[in-house]
């Protein structure tokens, strides 16, 4: 299955709100038609049977946009950057599998909606920073938290940390998507966000396992 051309430009799946994953590989769930992803930590156990559904190396951002809508994995190829991969709030526990499976290489997570921000960098099972502000979703929420050490752009610029005097959780860490999206220019670079640098393009569809 190939993706109908349209003309459209990467950085338009960034828009209002993005769940990607950046790994600095190639080949993530070895291209496979169908891959299973076991995901073991203390007291938790999860697997995900993954399937792909397409494949092509033309970029359509309404097609992948409905694509993550509807909890499907978009991972896209990039030249000299390795895989991203989309999901939704759904979809983005799987993240924390593929650290698992490829936990020997630093990956990066950046979540970003309106009023709520996450990021985290990990290589090794170990967090080397994150940085999550108070949010919610589907009745699910996400509280203030930093751990590891800022990075340069954080100590020239503003470094995030809980402001413990705060009165109310939203308060102790401002964090959204613009903070979000600075830091990915920092580690990614907006600059690298072009159709001109995508290598390949596969959706999957996820089949939750107990």
């Amino acid at each position: 299955m190939f993706f109908k051309k349209k003309k459209s430009e990467l950085s338009e799946l960034f828009e209002n709100e993005y769940f990607v994953m950046l790994i600095p590989v190639y080949k993530i769930l070895d291209g496979a038609d169908e891959y299973k992803l076991i995901y073991r930590y203390p007291n938790v156990y999860q697997n995900a049977q993954c399937y792909k559904v397409a494949e092509s190396c033309e970029f359509n951002c309404e097609y992948l946009n409905k694509c993550i809508k509807k909890d499907q994995l978009v991972i896209i190829e990039m030249k000299e950057i390795g895989s991203l991969i989309f999901g939704n709030y759904h979809t983005s526990e799987v993240f924390k599998i593929l650290q698992k499976h490829y936990s020997k290489e630093t990956s990066y997570v950046f979540l970003a909606m309106k009023d709520f921000g996450y990021f985290k960098k990990l290589k090794d099972g170990v967090i080397l920073r994150k940085i999550a502000s108070y949010g919610k979703a589907d009745g699910v929420c996400s509280y203030p938290e930093t751990r590891g050490m800022p990075c340069e752009y954080e100590m020239e610029n503003k470094i995030y940390k809980i402001d413990m005097k705060a009165r109310m959780l939203k308060d102790m860490l401002k964090f959204d998507i613009h903070d979000v999206s600075d830091l990915f220019d920092y580690y990614v670079g907006w600059v690298n966000i072009k159709n001109e640098s995508i290598l390949n393009i596969r959706i999957y569809e996820l089949e939750k396992m107990n």
